[in-house]
């Protein structure tokens, strides 16, 4: 059986394409609809982790260009 609390995997994504997917999460995460909020933090969670994703992608890329300017 597998323990999907313990795997891991890594996916490739673009800036942009990673863009496109927070904004998607924060549009259904603010959805004023009657769901359950049970349902929805799953999603919270994950905008949150890809969001903390995105400052330190976007931090390195910033370290790159700072590196390629000297």
């Amino acid at each position: 059986m597998i323990d999907y609390n313990q795997t891991t995997i890594n996916i490739k994504y673009t800036l942009s394409e990673l863009d496109k997917l927070i904004n998607a999460l924060e549009f259904l995460t603010t959805l004023n609809l009657p769901i359950d909020k049970n349902y929805i933090k799953p999603y919270s969670l994950l905008k949150d982790n890809l969001l903390k994703i995105q400052k330190e992608a976007n931090e390195k890329c910033l370290e790159h260009q700072n590196d390629k300017k000297k």
